[in-house]
């Protein structure tokens, strides 16, 4: 998921896809098990009991930390996207991004289908789910999202930009921002088109990253600004998860016999948290100033391989073999090494992913004359 050049890369950039990738990867862990967990009291599972009690419970924190960062990563990489992008006019090569996205799919679908039937076989599990090579068209939403930015880059937004002056330009950005935020200007748009909103959000994560390659607004801000924004907006969250349980527990009628429910709350892709900490991180990393590294360029470009191979069911029900819940309750600690261990762990079968797939197309090189007249 970047630029569709060989221009040289960027490692302070490419340290923050990988950054950007890890916070998603916690984030899936997160809604499709630990969330899952919490809050499905039909499932084998019955930590659910830890937590199922009318009260504000300050272990939680770390979830509602973790709930946004899907968003916040999902952000970055459509912002690196435009910062490279957006001002190159036409100059992009669609059908050299389909081939890229295209091949690297059909090699992640083939390679999950294998790893999941061998999984059941060997673990004789029948809780992981077996994939098979459908999945191809199935595969993560985040890919159409960012594709569909793209095609809209090359169709009119890059030549739109490439006319404004700056004034125009910031007006077209804060124009989009407005109607993202505005309850009633967001209802529209999302009844004009089942997730519109989604792919309206897209187009001004694309334009801001041009804009501020082009005309970097944020030069005057210091550093310790950036960073109490983070700051901030984390406490916000923090804030919001404490004001909606409080509310919860006050609606809580026990006589009812219902299950107290703890409720993590969720952000969207247009949520100001969400923009705030995205445009203050992309910042920080805008301005680091770091050589150039072919460990840190590599896994870099393996982040698109890693969304593939991480973001299905057959890795959902894998998660979900831990009582992530027991393991919060009794030690937050263990609970934050164990999820740092499964990030990891998905991030290098990724990377392990991407290699294999950049070896298989090196053997495929070598050996093309003999399979093509």
């Amino acid at each position: 998921m970047g630029d569709n050049t060989k221009s040289k890369r960027n490692s302070n950039m490419e340290l923050l896809r990988i950054l950007a990738m890890l916070m998603i990867i916690a984030y899936h862990i997160f809604i499709h098990c630990v969330d899952y967990q919490l809050t499905d009291f039909t499932n084998d599972n019955s930590t659910w009991q830890y937590f199922a009690n009318p009260v504000f419970i300050k272990k939680l924190l770390i979830l509602s930390s973790v709930s946004p960062m899907g968003q916040i990563g999902n952000g970055i990489f459509v912002l690196i996207t435009g910062y490279f992008m957006a001002n190159k006019g036409k100059d992009l090569d669609l059908a050299k991004t389909s081939k890229k996205l295209l091949i690297q799919m059909g090699f992640a679908s083939i390679l999950l289908t294998v790893m999941s039937m061998t999984y059941s076989f060997i673990s004789q599990s029948h809780q992981a789910k077996i994939l098979n090579f459908n999945m191809f068209n199935e595969m993560a939403w985040f890919i159409g999202y960012y594709f569909t930015v793209i095609v809209l880059a090359k169709i009119f937004l890059n030549d739109w930009i490439s006319k404004w002056n700056q004034k125009n330009y910031l007006m077209f950005i804060m124009i989009i921002f407005t109607m993202t935020q505005i309850g009633w200007c967001y209802s529209l748009i999302r009844s004009l088109g089942s997730e519109l909103e989604i792919l309206l959000g897209g187009v001004f994560w694309y334009a801001l990253g041009g804009y501020i390659r082009k005309y970097n607004p944020f030069d005057r801000l210091r550093t310790w600004i950036i960073i109490a924004v983070i700051i901030v907006s984390n406490i916000m969250i923090w804030v919001n998860f404490y004001n909606i349980t409080v509310n919860n527990i006050r609606e809580y009628i026990p006589e009812n016999g219902e299950i107290f429910k703890q409720i993590i709350p969720k952000y969207g892709n247009s949520s100001i948290i969400v923009i705030c900490i995205t445009v203050a991180v992309f910042e920080l990393f805008r301005r680091m100033a770091i050589k150039t590294s072919r460990v840190i360029n590599f896994l870099g470009a393996s982040t698109f391989m890693v969304y593939l191979i991480h973001d299905n069911q057959f890795f959902y029900n894998v998660w979900n073999n831990l009582d992530w819940l027991a393991i919060l309750h009794n030690n937050p600690g263990l609970y934050i090494i164990k999820n740092i261990y499964w990030v990891i762990i998905m991030f290098a079968l990724g990377v392990a992913s991407y290699t294999t797939y950049i070896l298989i197309g090196k053997l495929f090189k070598v050996i093309k004359p003999i399979m093509i007249k």
